[in-house]
């Protein structure tokens, strides 16, 4: 290459990297917020998380997880809100927006499916969850 072609080289590269500056100027940021739930410690309080993790979608609600640990409804509350700084709902929430995750970034599979999967009775619902934590549709959040 002589000195006149790499010059031309060079310039489409300048102009390149200043197209994409452009670009990348014009784009909104958008937050995303990371999508996780911490495991207690606590010996019940972690074996209803274990039950919750192997599926995601059990429906039992706090009372009867309680039960199957044997301990109170209020103090299995209290054991995630004291271990995980959010409330059992939001846990719960935020180990079903994880499970999710997986399921979405395989991409083909129906939302509905997914919503289901991750225990929601509706795709909206699980729509809905997710943009209400995370600040971006499921659709959005492996393109941000």
């Amino acid at each position: 290459m002589d000195e006149a072609e790499g010059g031309a080289v060079d310039a489409v590269a300048a102009r390149e990297d200043a197209a994409g500056a452009v670009v990348f100027d014009l784009l909104d940021p958008v937050e995303v917020i990371p999508i996780g739930a911490r495991t207690p410690e606590e010996p019940r309080t972690r074996r209803v998380a274990e039950l919750l993790r192997a599926d995601p979608a059990d429906q039992r609600t706090l009372a009867e997880l309680a039960d199957a640990v044997a301990t109170s409804p209020r103090t299995l509350a209290r054991g995630f809100l004291a271990e995980t700084g959010i409330t059992f709902g939001q846990w719960r929430t935020q180990l079903r927006l994880a499970a999710s995750l997986p399921l979405l970034a395989a991409s083909g599979l129906p939302v509905a499916r997914i919503a289901a999967r991750a225990g929601y009775s509706t795709a909206s619902a699980y729509v809905a969850a997710f943009h209400r934590e995370v600040g971006v549709s499921p659709a959005r959040y492996f393109t941000c």
